[in-house]
């Protein structure tokens, strides 16, 4: 009988990459639907995620904030949790990736992860509001953050 190989891939890591990769791309999409409905439509009033105003997205999504490279934050969202999405199913699939590729990928996940610190703080402190869709990208990029570093 030949001897057991021991598994180490980081499978439970791999499925939490697949899991919050999807709640963050869907969050992502929502917002940056909001944002091209606001920009097609101008006059058509608040958003569908805007409850109260304390919890809206539309504040947020019209600061500068919102935009801080040029172009809507959540688009930044729709291809990083890609990127989460296909290292998790690739792990999955038994692929093993070098070194320098997890520092790569460590490094885009900090940058995520003082992105997200530094707009929790805008959104609460500075513009004063909760945005529904932000607080879920919040919840995931944050643990995700110490599960690629632990």
């Amino acid at each position: 009988m030949p001897p057991r190989t021991i598994d180490s891939r980081p499978t439970v890591l791999a499925v939490w990459l697949v899991i919050a990769g999807v709640i963050g791309w869907i969050a992502a999409f929502a917002l940056t639907t909001e944002k091209f409905h606001a920009l097609a439509n101008p006059d058509a009033g608040p958003a569908s995620c805007d409850f109260s105003p304390l919890v809206q997205c539309t504040k947020n999504l019209d600061s500068w904030q919102g935009s801080v490279f040029g172009f809507p934050n959540p688009i930044l969202g729709l291809t990083g949790w890609v990127a989460s999405i296909v290292v998790g199913m690739a792990i999955l699939a038994g692929a093993r990736f070098a070194r320098w590729f997890w520092l790569a990928f460590a490094a885009g996940i900090t940058f995520a992860f003082g992105f997200v610190l530094w707009l929790i703080g805008q959104s609460i402190f500075s513009l004063g509001t909760l945005c529904p869709w932000c607080m879920v990208t919040w919840v995931v990029t944050i643990p995700t953050f110490y599960a690629v570093w632990v």
